[in-house]
């Protein structure tokens, strides 16, 4: 322990636990840097569009969403016309609220191309 005081003098002499929440929050804090505002934008705009969707199909929202969930929205997307690159950015701005709230990717489960 004497070592350890002598390498870390600014450390703690009796840390503290930092609440769950107060690492998610820094998590989230972090992970929003490494995006640039157009796309934060576009991400938002493709949560938004999803929890729409959401809400007019199921009466309770479920975290993590699941993928069959994630599957009727992308049908749905497709149904109403829009583009693949347009639902592909809607899909990773889900995937990316996911992980930010701590749930697995699930960009592995659908990868989309030209239909």
């Amino acid at each position: 322990m004497a070592r350890f005081r002598n390498l870390a003098t600014e450390a703690d002499e009796e840390p503290q636990r930092a609440p769950l929440e107060q690492l998610q929050d820094r998590a989230i804090s972090l992970m929003q840097k490494f995006i640039s505002q157009n796309t934060s934008a576009a991400y938002e705009t493709g949560v938004n569009t999803f929890s729409a969707f959401w809400d007019l199909n199921h009466t309770s929202k479920m975290q993590p969403v699941p993928e069959k969930v994630i599957s009727w929205f992308i049908a749905n997307c497709f149904k109403k016309g829009l583009a693949t690159r347009t639902v592909k950015t809607y899909s990773a701005g889900i995937n990316y609220w996911q992980q930010e709230h701590g749930h697995k990717s699930f960009a592995e489960e659908f990868r989309l191309s030209k239909v």
